[in-house]
């Protein structure tokens, strides 16, 4: 057999490792494909996960402000009841009372027209709040409150007409705030420590 030659002997050698090189850059353009490949994946995972757990965020929140803002108003509307009862009887029994003074009076008019007033306002908020309310809140929470807006203004047409009945009336409302408030801190994830 003829000597060979070196060049002959460096293409032997050469080849397989230009060869083995370019099977292991191929691997690794594979593996580093197939990692992006996985990274990106995960990364759309994550970035959804985010935006979900934002989004049930801002719904909680959204939810907590409504339902505080509704709630505030049921409250502030039975105290403008409450507080038109008041001035109402207040006013009924000056003008029965032949001893009191026209200023007297004249004031207590003016406190129960405030009054009527303010109920008016609250009223109205409360209306608007609660119709509001149901884009945040659950329907049967939503129906809840519409329920307790009925039934203080119905408190309010009883005590207006001086019922026998209208202290258990405000005080069933009372009760139904209270319920709807147990709904609300239920909706939102509210557990009371048990004392």
């Amino acid at each position: 057999m003829p000597p060979e030659s070196i060049w002959t002997a460096l293409l032997r050698i050469a080849i397989p490792a230009i060869l083995a090189g370019a099977v292991g850059a191929g691997l690794t353009l594979y593996g580093v494909r197939q990692t992006n490949r996985h990274n990106a994946a995960e990364n759309a995972a994550n970035r959804q996960h985010e935006l979900e757990k934002l989004n049930r965020d801002h719904s909680l929140v959204l939810k907590r402000d409504v339902l505080l803002h509704v709630t505030q108003l049921l409250v502030q509307t039975l105290a403008a009841v409450r507080r038109w009862d008041y001035c109402r009887g207040h006013l009924e029994w000056l003008k029965s009372n032949p001893a009191a003074e026209d200023d007297g009076v004249k004031q207590a008019d003016s406190d129960q027209w405030r009054a009527w007033n303010e109920y008016s306002l609250r009223r109205n908020e409360l209306e608007q709040a609660t119709a509001a309310a149901c884009l945040a809140v659950s329907d049967d929470l939503w129906k809840l409150a519409q329920s307790v807006g009925s039934s203080i203004a119905e408190a309010f047409e009883q005590t207006g007409n001086r019922q026998s009945l209208r202290s258990r009336t405000v005080a069933q409302v009372d009760v139904e705030i209270a319920n709807f408030i147990k709904a609300a801190r239920a909706e939102l994830g509210f557990v009371p420590h048990a004392e």
